[in-house]
């Protein structure tokens, strides 16, 4: 590969990089929101295995879905699963999508 052919291909991913960062912080920031407001929404109602993961997401949105589920001692999609519950419960429809974070 050319001097110039890989300063384009490491370009490329410094950009695909940033794009997946940006992402990342959109769904961590979006993710939070969503579970604050199935918290509150719900308030002393809220199951505790629900309350358990919604307040992990407020508190550790930074972290990926596998270290969320680690901190509660569930797998990945099982965390995940919760959280999904946590808004059907709460009545907030999340689009049948959760931001990996």
């Amino acid at each position: 590969m050319s001097p110039a052919g890989r300063g384009e291909a490491e370009g490329s991913l410094a950009a695909l990089q940033a794009a997946n960062e940006r992402r990342t912080l959109e769904a961590s920031s979006r993710n939070r929101k969503l579970a604050a407001a199935a918290l509150m929404r719900l308030g002393a109602d809220c199951p505790p295995h629900l309350e358990e993961v919604g307040t992990e997401v407020i508190l550790h949105s930074q972290y990926p879905w596998s270290e969320i589920g680690r901190r509660l001692g569930l797998p990945k999609h099982q965390a995940i699963s919760r959280f999904r519950r946590l808004l059907v419960t709460a009545g907030i429809d999340d689009h049948g999508e959760v931001g990996e974070t």
